[in-house]
């Protein structure tokens, strides 16, 4: 496990990630129309089950629930990522997702590796603002910088 709980008025909470990778429902039911999504990895990527399966349910012993959540992980990514796009077709949400898949990993230090990722992260942001801002808003960069509103 990488993150470690956090208690909060008596509780113990954990990144919600784990249960909702991209809490697109969330963003809705507070009001939302239309969501952007920006995921770190391209739209192929397939989550893979956990190697160390074994090793985090004997940790999370006192949390079974936690280890039976962890140990589906990869099918609520999927479940997720499968709703994201059901949501694009809809057109109540736009994807930003690298082209292809990065190449780092996901606890890179490289500083010139990490510069390489950002700036083609930046350069996928400017296409979306010049190719789908403003059919996906119905208002141009321009109107949506001078009044703020979409």
């Amino acid at each position: 496990m990488i993150s470690h709980p956090v208690k909060y008025k008596g509780q113990l909470y954990l990144d919600g990630g784990l249960t909702t990778p991209i809490p697109i429902d969330k963003a809705f039911e507070d009001g939302c129309d239309k969501v952007i999504v920006v995921l770190t990895r391209d739209r192929k990527y397939n989550k893979p089950k956990l190697k160390c399966l074994p090793l985090i349910k004997l940790r999370l012993r006192e949390f079974p629930k936690l280890a039976s959540l962890m140990e589906r992980h990869h099918v609520i990514y999927k479940e997720n990522q499968q709703k994201i796009e059901k949501y694009e077709k809809e057109g109540k949400a736009i994807i930003i997702a690298p082209k292809m898949p990065l190449k780092i990993d996901r606890f890179e230090k490289n500083p010139d590796k990490l510069m390489d990722v950002y700036e083609e992260g930046v350069k996928d942001g400017e296409i979306f603002l010049k190719e789908k801002f403003e059919k996906f808003f119905k208002i141009s960069i321009e109107e949506y910088q001078n009044n703020k509103k979409i």
